[in-house]
C-alpha cells in the first residue's frame, strides 16, 4: 500500500530486513482509499509489462554506477574492436600481443635474463636491421615509442653489463632516448610498483605510446607469492596497464628452487 501507513510500514520493514538485502518498489499511486495497493494499479488499466517495465527502472537506478562501468565493456557488433598488434612472435605465432602479458619462466641461472635482453635489443633495433632475438621476432618499434626495462633483482653493476651486450647485439653504440632501463633493487616493494604505474604513464605521452615493457622479477613487486589476493592483485594491476596503455608486458618469475613449478600463487 502507498498510503501513509503502508509506506510508514514498508520502510520500516525495509530497515529491518536490509541485512538480506531486501528493497521496496513503489507504485505510482496517489495513495488515496481508491488508489493505494496493487489491484488498484492494474485496474487503473496497468498491465502485467507496465509492472515489469517498473521494476527495471527501479533496476536501472538502484544499478546505475555498475551499469555505467559495465557500458564502456560492452560488445558493439557493428563497431569491431581494432586487432591487438604482435609485439613478440615466433614463425608468426603471436607470444605477447597489445594487452597481453607473456611471462618468462626457468630455474636460477637458466638465462632468462638474457634471454629478456634478446627481445628487448629485437624492440630497440635499428629501423631496417635484424637482430639474433634467440628465435623470436620482434615487431619493428617504427614509431619510437618507449621501450621500459624495470629489473627488481640484479645489481646496478650487473644491469648495465647486461645493458651494454643487448645494445652489441641490435648493433647500437648508446641507448635510444626512448628507452629507459631501471634498477629498482633499492626500492620498497610496494614503492615498485607505484613507480612502474607513474613513469608508464609519463612515458606513454612523452613518446606516443609504449612499445614494450619487461619487468624482470615480477615477484619482487609483492611481499610474499604466496599470497593468493596480493598475486592475483599485481597480475591484474599489470593486466589493466597493459590494456590502457596498448602495449605487451613481459614479466620474469622463477620456478621454486629444485622444482620445475612456479612460485607459489603468483605461479598460478
Amino acid at each position: 500500500d502507498v498510503d501513509s501507513t503502508g509506506l510508514k510500514s514498508s520502510a520500516k520493514r525495509e530497515e529491518e530486513l536490509k541485512e538480506y538485502g531486501v528493497k521496496r518498489l513503489l507504485l505510482p499511486l496517489a495513495g488515496t482509499k481508491t488508489e493505494k495497493d496493487v489491484s488498484d494499479y492494474f485496474m487503473l488499466g496497468n498491465s502485467r509489462e507496465d509492472l515489469i517495465k517498473l521494476f527495471l527502472d527501479y533496476l536501472e537506478t538502484l544499478y546505475s554506477e555498475t551499469m555505467s562501468a559495465l557500458k564502456s565493456c560492452e560488445v558493439d557488433f557493428n563497431n569491431p574492436p581494432p586487432i591487438a598488434q604482435m609485439i613478440v612472435s615466433v614463425n608468426d605465432v603471436p607470444l605477447g600481443s597489445q594487452g597481453n602479458l607473456l611471462c618468462v619462466t626457468g630455474g636460477e641461472g637458466t638465462g632468462k635474463s638474457n634471454y629478456v635482453a634478446a627481445l628487448i635489443a629485437g624492440a630497440i633495433r635499428l629501423s631496417g636491421t635484424d637482430v639474433d632475438a634467440l628465435g623470436v621476432t620482434l615487431h619493428e618499434n617504427s614509431r619510437n615509442k618507449a621501450v621500459l626495462f624495470y629489473d627488481t633483482e640484479q645489481s646496478e653493476v650487473q644491469l648495465y653489463k647486461n645493458i651494454s651486450n643487448l645494445l652489441r647485439r641490435c648493433g647500437r653504440e648508446a641507448m635510444p632516448e626512448w628507452f629507459k632501463a631501471y634498477c629498482l633493487t633499492g626500492m620498497s616493494r610496494k614503492e615498485r610498483l607505484l613507480s612502474i604505474i607513474q613513469s608508464l604513464d609519463k612515458y606513454h605521452y612523452q613518446y606516443g605510446g609504449v612499445h614494450l615493457v619487461v619487468i624482470d622479477g615480477i615477484a619482487d613487486l609483492i611481499k610474499c607469492a604466496n599470497d593468493e589476493a596480493e598475486s592475483i592483485a599485481v597480475v591484474e594491476e599489470l593486466y589493466r596497464l597493459a590494456g590502457i596503455y596498448k602495449t605487451c608486458i613481459v614479466t620474469v618469475l622463477h620456478f621454486i628452487p629444485n622444482g620445475l613449478k612456479l612460485r607459489g600463487h603468483l605461479g598460478s
